[in-house]
């Protein structure tokens, strides 16, 4: 038996309105940026449905927003965006670093 996109769980699992707003803020980023993305980090607490979505800016500052979803979840949408995501190489630190990568 084979599955698809269209009739996996998954298209209508990331068919909600928090990932919407991750959406919007990820195409906010690249229309401001001439059409590149920003870097991003995730992070959130194990078990809880708020994460925090973070842009990093040019000067290395972050303009963080809170969203709705689980990290795996917010990991899972910033991956069907383009995204490359993965953990900091130090063990202390709990944010996903994400990364646009160009098709």
């Amino acid at each position: 038996m084979y599955v698809t996109g269209s009739s996996s769980n998954l298209i209508e699992k990331l068919d909600t309105p928090a990932h919407d707003e991750v959406r919007r803020l990820v195409a906010e980023d690249a229309q401001s940026r001439g059409g590149t993305n920003s870097s991003f980090t995730l992070d959130g607490e194990r078990g809880t449905s708020q994460s925090q979505l973070c842009r990093i800016l040019p000067n290395g500052q972050e303009q963080c927003a809170n969203i709705a979803l689980e990290a795996r979840d917010l990991f899972q949408t910033m991956q069907t965006l383009g995204f490359f995501c993965v953990l900091p190489q130090e063990p202390t630190k709990t944010f996903i670093r994400c990364e646009y990568i160009p098709k």
